[in-house]
């Protein structure tokens, strides 16, 4: 696996995405260029549009979906 790819399956720690919890807290800090609607985005994790998709995965993730 290359490093971009081994990075995106991992949290900041370093450990392995097990949970949707992990899978929001990976999110985070990334660092990423996001607009939406025209506006800047300065963490998506957190925006309140962007959010409830975000907290969608993470539900479908322990239904194992």
């Amino acid at each position: 696996m290359d490093q971009d790819t081994l990075r995106a399956l991992t949290t900041k720690t370093g450990k392995p995405i097990k949970s949707g919890a992990d899978y929001v807290e990976s999110l985070r800090n990334r660092n990423l260029t996001v607009y939406l609607m025209g506006e800047l985005v300065s963490e998506p994790a957190d925006h309140p549009i962007i959010r409830p998709s975000i907290i969608f995965c993470r539900l479908a993730s322990l239904r194992g979906c």
